[in-house]
């Protein structure tokens, strides 16, 4: 009795038979997401947090007064401000609400967006002028 293997090329073709281009970049969502892939930047928020979005103001109002509720128990000390993310599609394009309160304070306050405008193009000046033209 022999053990003789007998090999055909048409079986290697087969096997070893590749599609698409291997130079070609995959930009699939599981290879954009994967997490084994190493970046120079770190990484400040969790995969799940990248994926959050903004809010209405209506909603982020709403969250902001349920904040509020528990303030009589909370010490200045142990006060952590809230930084709410809000959709700017409003007249008054707001873009963030925070709101900071314990038992006897309460501050809030609004970042609105104006648009793009360049670092050399701000006048650092004329933007403390306005807010003191404010109060």
């Amino acid at each position: 009795m022999s053990n003789t293997c007998i090999w055909h090329p048409c079986e290697a073709e087969e096997e070893l038979e590749l599609t698409g281009s291997p130079l070609k970049l995959d930009l699939s969502l599981h290879t954009v997401l994967d997490d084994t892939m190493m970046t120079d930047e770190p990484q400040l928020w969790t995969k799940e947090e990248g994926s959050h979005g903004p809010i209405s103001l209506e909603v982020a109002r709403k969250i902001a007064n349920l904040y509020n509720k528990n303030r009589d128990q909370v010490t200045m000390e142990d006060a952590v401000p809230l930084w709410i993310l809000t959709n700017p599609v409003e007249e008054s394009k707001p873009l963030l609400v925070t709101v900071q309160s314990d038992s006897t304070h309460f501050a809030r306050g609004m970042v609105t967006y104006d648009g793009n405008t360049n670092q050399d193009d701000v006048d650092l000046d004329m933007l403390v002028e306005d807010y003191a033209k404010r109060d």
